[in-house]
């Protein structure tokens, strides 16, 4: 046909391709035996490829299915993922699918961003993360062998097979109704297409080429949909862009409907303005690294490679005022130079951050520490201890963070043992200069914190020699407390999950809030004394104004309000939130 150049097509032989093991992934198979051989070598060499018109699935040319996206996903994620020690996030690879994916929709004529027929950038980040969240979701459970695993399993690989969908809402209605396509013959074979390839996907492919007489009849039939272009009185002749147009005569009724109910009494003013030229002539300093872009590049977490391709790309672009290309040699620009000048950001930032602080320094200060994993640019995790302190009823109230340190031990390890610990808090607190004005620890009840002969605290409190308050977390304390009633109720479980909540936590999909639920039938006098201490707690306010109980403990509050028959204060209606973690207390 002419916009699509659709041919009938039979069963597709496919070519025998060498598989290699870090191509191959569970359940879903080699990733590459969806994608063109010359694609996956040029890409694995590190060739520079569009991949805006690279097309790089094998096969018929066809809409592409979810699982051929989550596959070229994974390609990617092979190749420059980060546990390979290279520089692209998920969130680049998930905008590099998206690229590939709508050149398919662009060539089907299924989007236009002149016509506004185009998904948004958001929602079609949102589909492809989808995808890979889905096939996560299905890696943790890799291990079941139970009949409801399959089941997800085959719906999962069923849901593969579809077509990922880019396109609009409306996207059948605004085909059966352009005129542009039902001129050219084209409007019934269009949307036969696209429902085939929402079906079965056996009868049709596109053909890569593009059709020049479509693209023509739609910028002119957009271009009729432009404003006029205004005519100076003087002029004695039409311009050539009046005086040309197309044979179609379907806006004429328009043009002639406009002439019949034109107001003579009404003019618009016209704002002329010259065209702004192409290039603009600045300086440019030799150091392109700023301290504005360091910061920026660190809030994006862009690495230094990447950034330096990045740069080297916008550079490519100047030319002098007499028309010569700049070189990067002119420049002070390598991937080192913009980590010294990423180190130099960070090192001011912190001194600035520390000054202010040592001049509003508090009387007496809290000193709080807790460890955690965390990945850094590379995705490599490290052990790291953040340390806060807090005090005063000014800014530092609510705490300000001194330091993340990395913990390692004498093989450069990572370690969270107390010795660790203690010698990072104590050098920090030597560094920002606030020994004598701690007066109480912070900490949760993990045995590195609270172990009587080589925790943390008693480290740092004979590092300290004086007498320090000890003030556990009450989260941790409170989970403690509660742990032996809790086993005596439901039974001691040795795994890392409250099987109990895990259970309710899968169930809850399934559940309709909406409705009525079951409360506690207490007392009549047990029951007011309980619905007004739980009331009392939710409308106590702190010192500030502001409700004092917030977050997770005016949830549990709440819950416990209504489930002994009371009401939420000032009317409001409890809101069920989805169960979050269901691990244990350590």
């Amino acid at each position: 046909m002419a916009h699509l150049g659709y041919k009938e097509t039979g069963k597709v032989l496919k070519m025998p391709r060498e598989t290699r093991s870090k191509y191959e992934h569970w359940l879903v198979g080699s990733c590459t035996n969806v994608l063109r051989d010359d694609f996956v070598e040029s890409y694995s060499r590190g060739d520079p490829l569009d991949l805006a018109t690279a097309r790089p699935f094998s096969g018929p040319l066809m809409l592409p299915t979810k699982g051929e996206c989550l596959k070229l996903y994974l390609f990617f994620k092979d190749e420059d993922g980060r546990h390979n020690g290279k520089s692209l996030l998920p969130g680049t690879i998930t905008g590099m699918v998206i690229t590939v994916v709508s050149q398919y929709w662009r060539m089907a004529g299924y989007e236009n961003e002149a016509e506004d027929i185009k998904l948004s950038d958001g929602n079609k980040h949102k589909l492809v993360s989808g995808i890979v969240k889905s096939y996560q979701s299905q890696l943790k459970s890799r291990s079941k062998n139970t009949d409801k695993a399959k089941a997800s399993r085959d719906t999962f690989l069923a849901d593969m097979a579809t077509c990922l969908n880019f396109g609009v809402s409306n996207l059948r209605e605004r085909l059966l109704s352009d005129r542009v396509r039902s001129n050219l013959g084209v409007q019934v074979e269009d949307v036969k297409f696209l429902d085939d390839q929402f079906g079965s996907r056996k009868r049709w492919s596109m053909s890569n080429r593009e059709d020049k007489e479509f693209a023509a009849r739609k910028a002119a039939n957009l271009k009729r949909r432009l404003p006029p272009v205004p005519v100076s009185k003087s002029s004695g002749q039409p311009s050539e862009a009046s005086a040309s147009h197309d044979d179609d005569d379907e806006y004429s009724s328009n043009e002639q409907s406009d002439k019949e109910n034109e107001d003579p009494e009404f003019e618009v003013a016209i704002k002329s303005r010259k065209k702004a030229s192409e290039r603009i002539t600045v300086t440019v300093p030799r150091n392109l690294v700023s301290p504005a872009l360091a910061s920026s590049l660190d809030r994006t977490k862009e690495s230094s490679y990447s950034a330096m391709r990045n740069i080297s790309a916008l550079v490519s672009s100047f030319r002098t005022p007499d028309g010569d290309k700049v070189g990067l040699e002119e420049f002070t620009l390598s991937r080192k130079t913009i980590d010294r000048e990423r180190q130099k950001d960070r090192q001011l930032i912190s001194l600035q951050a520390k000054l202010e602080f040592l001049e509003n320094l508090p009387d007496h200060l809290a000193l709080h520490w807790d460890g955690s994993m965390m990945e850094d640019l590379l995705g490599i995790k490290n052990e790291v201890e953040a340390i806060l302190a807090s005090g005063g009823n000014d800014k530092y109230k609510e705490g300000k963070l001194l330091d993340v340190v990395e913990l390692k031990d004498a093989n450069g390890k990572n370690t969270s043992t107390g010795e660790a610990q203690a010698k990072a808090v104590y050098n920090t607190i030597l560094e920002w200069g606030i020994l004598a004005a701690i007066r109480a620890f912070v900490f949760d009840t993990t045995a590195s914190n609270t172990g009587w002969h080589s925790g943390a605290c008693v480290r740092l409190n004979f590092l300290l020699g004086r007498v320090i308050l000890y003030l556990a977390c009450r989260h941790h304390i409170g989970e403690l407390l509660a742990k032996n009633p809790f086993n005596a109720v439901v039974g001691y479980d040795p795994s890392p999950d409250v099987a109990l909540f895990r259970k309710f936590k899968d169930l809850w999909p399934s559940l309709d809030t909406s409705r009525p639920f079951l409360t506690f039938k207490l007392e009549t006098e047990q029951q007011e004394e309980l619905i007004q201490t739980f009331t009392e707690i939710l409308d106590k306010k702190g010192e500030d104004g502001n409700l004092f109980v917030r977050e997770d403990y005016r949830e549990l509050t709440q819950i416990a309000l209504v489930m002994i028959g009371g009401h939420l204060p000032g009317g409001e209606s409890i809101r069920w939130r989805p169960p979050g973690a269901c691990h244990k207390a350590r």
